[in-house]
């Protein structure tokens, strides 16, 4: 439950609450891959590229092939002006998922609420 709720409020751009239930759920099941991730959107969202990558990292150590992860985290390294590490982890998300690029612009377009990024 507070995994759903982690990821809905990330994707709404209620970074707060998001972070706040990502912790939660994180704090109850620590091996949750996906509540991981979502709090990597969090960090996106936020501007916070050191976070997203260590929060993509452990989702990645618990499912190697998680490509929503492996996007996000190629997001965050270029941010960073790592251009190979975003390209190398874009090209395995899209090995995956082709259409991962227009997925992840839905869900990483900033609500009108959330802060700009950092």
């Amino acid at each position: 439950m507070l995994g759903n709720r982690c990821y809905a409020a990330a994707v709404a751009g209620l970074l707060d609450s998001a972070q706040e239930s990502c912790d939660a759920s994180i704090k109850l099941h620590d091996r949750n891959e996906s509540a991981y991730d979502s709090r990597g959107l969090v960090d996106l969202k936020s501007g916070h590229w050191d976070a997203a990558i260590a929060d993509y990292n452990r989702s990645l150590y618990y499912r190697p092939e998680f490509t929503f992860a492996l996007y996000g985290r190629g997001i965050a390294k270029r941010a960073k002006g790592d251009t190979a590490g975003a390209a190398a982890d874009f090209a395995d998300a899209q090995k995956n998922e082709p259409e991962i690029a227009a997925i992840m612009q839905r869900l990483t377009a900033t609500s009108p609420n959330a802060p700009k990024p950092k």
